[in-house]
């Protein structure tokens, strides 16, 4: 049985980096692709909650080929 390590985290900031840093080693493709997926997502949430009108004008996506 291999023994398992607990890890404290580092608080927020130290957290907030390490994304920003995975992040920014993703292709600009990734990237792109991410932040539309991120987009959809957000945009489908304020739909639920009736933060904003059903209107495909706001939503970010990436052109199909």
């Amino acid at each position: 049985m291999s023994k398992r390590k607990i890890e404290i985290s580092k608080g927020f900031e130290e957290e907030k980096r390490k994304e920003e840093e995975a992040f920014l080693k993703l292709s600009f493709e990734e990237r792109f692709i991410k932040v539309c997926e991120i987009s959809e997502i957000m945009l489908r949430m304020q739909y639920e909650n009736g933060v904003l009108p059903k209107d495909e004008n706001f939503t970010l996506r990436r052109k199909k080929d």
